[in-house]
């Protein structure tokens, strides 16, 4: 109705039909996607199965949580629930300085934020998160993490990788797709493992802060029934 409306003003005024934009750039929509943080995934959770099928979502959870497993427990990141093949989001607008296959982190992309409102935006998504699993090793940050720099995003596990070394993306475009790789044998619970740096160096946590202050997302006393029965579902499926 309104399209017609202003082709009937423009005849009205004897103006050429050819003059009248049939489409155009709705501000609101450009607005919302342009700059703000976008999650790694859509509905981010924290995965509740381990490789094997056992579930012990701290696990997945940052700090030195795997202290059954590895020598020292550390876990550099949060793994993200995702099926194999989910949209994986860039959260900010920042410079692809890594997109390639990298030992046990698989197909990995590592974006580097150093636009200063972008930082800005950074610093004002970090959130008041309580420790879930404190008891079991989880750690607010590393030695050496800062916010006052440059600040780099890790997506590892990638099935594919959709951005190329060297280019801008903005915030929330598709990067790549979630996967398995880098992960000897398959796992039973996949997900993206999510990394928020202040170095692309440091061993153990260091330079490195808990993704839960950023990545809103649900921890398994908070996921409905319903999220847990996909994930589930997948672990029932075994390792691929």
């Amino acid at each position: 109705k309104e399209l017609l409306k202003r082709f009937w003003d423009k005849y009205e005024k004897g103006k050429n039909f050819m003059d009248i934009p049939v489409c155009e750039e709705n501000p609101e929509e450009e607005s919302k996607n342009s700059g703000g943080w976008h999650d790694p995934v859509d509905n981010p959770q924290i995965t509740l199965y381990m490789q094997s099928g056992n579930e012990w979502a701290k696990y997945a959870a940052f700090g030195y949580t795997r202290k059954e497993t590895r020598k020292y427990g550390q876990h550099q990141g949060l793994d993200i629930f995702a099926i194999e093949g989910t949209n994986v989001y860039a959260c900010l607008k920042g410079k692809v300085v890594t997109a390639e296959a990298k030992g046990s982190y698989g197909k990995i992309i590592i974006i580097e934020i150093s636009d200063t409102d972008q930082l800005k935006i950074f610093k004002e998504r970090k959130r008041n998160y309580t420790l879930k699993y404190s008891k079991d090793g989880e750690e607010e940050k590393g030695e050496g993490f800062s916010d006052s720099g440059k600040i780099y995003f890790r997506y590892a596990h990638l099935s594919e990788i959709s951005v190329e070394k060297g280019t801008t993306v903005a915030s929330g475009i598709i990067i790549g797709k979630s996967g398995t790789t880098g992960v000897p044998g398959g796992t039973c619970g996949p997900h993206v493992h999510f990394e928020i740096a202040s170095s692309l160096s440091g061993k153990m946590l260091e330079n490195r802060i808990n993704p839960g202050f950023y990545v809103h997302y649900k921890n398994d006393s908070s996921i409905t029934n319903e999220e847990k029965k996909t994930q589930t579902d997948r672990k029932n499926k075994g390792k691929k």
